[in-house]
Order: structure tokens, then C-alpha cells, then sequence
């Protein structure tokens, strides 16, 4: 496959979620809590916000690439 085809394709689907991203955010957010609410330790509530965190960096990584 061509780099370029591969590149135009990623930046279409990155568009789609930044102009997205508070639909995303909000469904990601609810499965969360649903996630939590369900029988979640201190121990599952702090490796979720290390993973979120990740998230927001990798997030943040994109947008300025």
C-alpha cells in the first residue's frame, strides 16, 4: 500500500475523531464510571486514571503531530 494512501487515511480518520472527541470523550467517561461503579478497588481506580493519563499524552502527541 502506498505511504501516502496510508497517510491520508489516518489523517481522515483522525479528523473524525478530533471533530468527535466530545461524543467520544463523553461515551469513553460513562464506561468508565459504569466500569467503576460495578466493584472497582483503589487499586482498579488508580491503574484506570494511569491509563486514562496515558491516553491524554498519546492524545496530546497526535494533535501536535
Amino acid at each position: 500500500m502506498d505511504e501516502s494512501v496510508l497517510m491520508d487515511a489516518f489523517v481522515r480518520m483522525f479528523n473524525r475523531l478530533y471533530e468527535n472527541r466530545g461524543a467520544l470523550i463523553k461515551t469513553l467517561t460513562d464506561n468508565i464510571e459504569k466500569a467503576i461503579m460495578k466493584k472497582a478497588s483503589v487499586k482498579e481506580i488508580k491503574a484506570l486514571d494511569k491509563q486514562i493519563d496515558k491516553l491524554k499524552i498519546e492524545l496530546k502527541g497526535l494533535v501536535q503531530f
